[in-house]
């Protein structure tokens, strides 16, 4: 999910055996990826959303990209 510029949180659905050491690796993961560019972080939820069609989307983007073409 991207809620703003320069941030990017990965929503999970966990189960009991998830750990923080988990969520560290996925952070860890992420800032490999995207080095300085984006703010990484994870964030549990009960359910993931998904469209009209049924699928879940793989990224949900909330910020307005108007300015950027």
């Amino acid at each position: 999910w991207q809620p703003e510029p320069g941030k990017l949180i990965k929503r999970l659905v966990v189960n009991d055996r998830y750990t923080e050491a988990d969520r560290q690796l996925m952070i860890e993961d992420m800032r490999d990826a995207f080095g300085d560019l984006v703010d990484c972080d994870v964030e549990i939820v009960d359910h993931i959303d998904v469209s009209a069609m049924g699928k879940q989307q793989r990224m949900q983007q909330d910020v307005d990209l108007t300015p950027y073409r």
